[in-house]
């Protein structure tokens, strides 16, 4: 039995019915094949999410270099801008604030360098 030709009705097709199961089947093969890939590299996609960010010399994730925001002075200008600094380091270091209490202590540090100022030129 011939399978499939060009035209339709009496012309004799382009290929066999055994040349189509042959085409088939490498298809099929080609499938596996790429399946068998794509569950490899979801291993490795797993994998790689479970791994965590490597510890460098043994010592935990430090967060990127960067300075402290600066004592707050107290001037409502430089407010906003004090707030900001604060979130900004707080977000980019989570591993230095792992509670809000010690999140809420760490600002007010940093303000204190304003009441400490206003105390020591009111005691003058």
């Amino acid at each position: 039995m011939m399978v499939g030709g060009a035209g339709g009705g009496t012309e004799e097709p382009d290929w066999s019915l055994d040349q189509a199961m042959e085409q088939i089947q490498q298809l099929v093969n080609s499938l596996a094949a790429l399946q068998n890939t794509v569950q490899q590299q979801n291993v490795i996609i797993h994998q790689l999410q479970n791994q965590g960010t490597p510890a460098v010399n043994g010592t935990a994730p430090r967060g990127p270099k960067m300075a402290s925001p600066p004592i707050y002075d107290g001037s409502m200008a430089s407010c906003e801008a004090f707030i900001n600094a604060c979130r900004l380091y707080i977000t980019a270091k989570p591993q230095e604030f792992p509670s809000v209490p010690i999140k809420i202590t760490w600002v007010l540090v940093r303000n204190l360098g304003h009441s400490i100022w206003n105390l020591q030129r009111w005691t003058q």
